[in-house]
């Protein structure tokens, strides 16, 4: 089962998981109907109270499972030092609760992780809500509070942040599909408020999800690459642009087989791609380095302040892609018809990587 935002006043049942941030190992129609009653059928939208009851029931008669087909991991996550982020988010938890943390595993990955962020970095979390939030309706009630703060937080370390948390139950440590989130993340990782010793066991049945996540992403690539070359392109969704042709490159990796990073995928890029799909992987890092010198750049913190208005991320992230101005695809620094067009053919480059292993 998958939910839509967590910090969304009602958490909406979805059907394409890809794009949300919460995530739960997806319940069978009949298994709803146990869990619930008998010929129910889910609302579009579910209040508090009723996600409560579905996850608690979930949990409650669930045995956790692991394949024969997973490989197990365990990661050592430091408590984080010196990190403002991380400093930021660990007083808004004390604010509310400091104990929840004993409920939680909230580890941050990425470029906020091993200090290379940039001005185009957002935030990239992934939490483990473990038994405690389920032991009564007011801890969950709570740690939904307190995340949906958080999320309003990462909203204004980057209001074009594509994304609020990605949240799992302790229950999928036992089944965990690492198509969604590779646990290579977890190398450079750190933790929020203590230190984090994370078994996780990944079930490889999973991996060939890669395939459809893949196939996604190709076409949001060649659709935004059509928008930013006709003019109709905001700095929302070029960000979306560049983040999804680097996240292309450890995605072919990972179809192939070879479960990469971002990082170390873009590293390694010249093992898959020719000069042409290298051209475009280096003009999406040189966007990332300059972003702050696009058209339109000064405009994006004036949307910090639409949280004293609005307190939901997701009409936040709505209102930014819909009123930020379309930029001026010749002000883009290397962008023409021809690199559109090499773009393009990168993004069919990758969809080929399907159903190969690397050797």
């Amino acid at each position: 089962m998958y939910f839509n935002d967590f910090s969304a006043n009602k958490l909406y049942y979805i059907s394409n998981h890809f794009k949300q941030t919460f995530i739960l190992p997806e319940i069978s129609q009949r298994r709803m109907d146990n869990l619930l009653q008998k010929n129910y059928k889910l609302p579009a939208t579910l209040n508090e109270y009723d996600a409560y009851k579905l996850i608690k029931n979930f949990i409650v008669s669930t045995n956790p499972y692991t394949s024969n087909k997973s490989n197990n991991y365990v990661f050592n996550i430091p408590k984080s030092k010196n990190c403002q982020l991380c400093d930021g988010i660990y007083k808004i938890i004390q604010s509310y609760d400091n104990a929840i943390l004993n409920d939680i595993d909230y580890i941050i990955h990425g470029s906020y992780a091993d200090n290379t962020y940039t001005e185009f970095s957002d935030v990239d979390d992934i939490i483990f809500l473990n038994e405690g939030v389920f032991s009564s309706f007011e801890n969950f009630k709570k740690t939904k509070q307190l995340l949906s703060e958080l999320n309003l937080f990462y909203q204004r370390v980057d209001p074009l942040q594509h994304h609020g948390h990605w949240i799992y139950t302790f229950i999928d440590k036992y089944d965990y599909d690492q198509s969604i989130m590779p646990v290579s993340i977890f190398d450079t990782a750190i933790a929020i408020g203590k230190n984090i010793e994370l078994t996780m066991c990944v079930n490889n049945e999973y991996n060939s999800n890669f395939n459809e996540i893949l196939e996604t992403i190709v076409e949001e690539v060649k659709r935004d690459t059509e928008l930013l070359l006709n003019g109709k392109c905001n700095l929302y969704y070029f960000k979306h642009l560049i983040s999804s042709i680097s996240l292309l490159v450890p995605l072919s990796f990972q179809v192939k087989g070879k479960i990469y990073d971002k990082k170390n995928a873009i590293l390694k890029a010249n093992e898959l791609f020719d000069s042409e799909a290298l051209e475009v992987i280096q003009w999406s890092t040189m966007i990332r380095e300059n972003w702050s010198t696009l058209q339109h750049f000064n405009r994006v913190k004036y949307f910090i302040y639409l949280q004293k208005i609005f307190k939901n991320r997701n009409l936040l992230e709505y209102l930014t892609k819909k009123i930020l101005p379309p930029i001026n695809p010749q002000l883009v620094p290397g962008f023409d018809d021809l690199l559109a067009k090499k773009i393009i053919k990168f993004a069919d480059k990758c969809i080929g990587f399907r159903n190969e292993t690397c050797e």
